[in-house]
């Protein structure tokens, strides 16, 4: 079973390889990360990424591919979203897909599992929409 992982810049991120990614691997599945720009940026600028992509076996994405490349990635069973930020947990409500992370995401709903972990702060938790 393949499990795209996508991570948006909130808090938890720098967590994502040990606190769920190896242990995916570790279960037998195969894990595909993508993570928006903002966590792509800070996961890189703390050396995350390439252990990410030493674990899995797979680039880490946060860009989309050219024209013609190939697609980095197998398509996905199911999708974990974890940390889910709550600009990630809007645009995805709203089916904006601005972000290689948001278009896969977006391109899912409906047709792949998908499970969402917000992590937001009290103020966006009270945020009546």
């Amino acid at each position: 079973m393949i499990v795209g992982v996508v991570a948006s810049g909130a808090g938890g991120v720098e967590q994502l390889r040990v606190g769920l990614v190896e242990r995916l691997v570790a279960l037998g599945y195969t894990v595909a990360v993508t993570l928006t720009p903002t966590a792509g940026w800070w996961l890189e600028n703390v050396g995350e990424v390439g252990k990410l992509e030493v674990v899995t076996g797979l680039p880490v994405r946060s860009e989309p591919r050219m024209p013609g490349e190939p697609r980095p990635h197998p398509k996905a069973d199911a999708y974990a979203v974890v940390p889910a930020s709550a600009n990630t947990v809007a645009k995805l409500a709203l089916g904006i897909g601005d972000n290689q992370a948001m278009s896969v995401l977006c391109e899912s709903v409906g047709s792949v599992p998908m499970v969402v972990f917000p992590r937001v702060n009290a103020a966006h938790a009270r945020h009546p929409a």
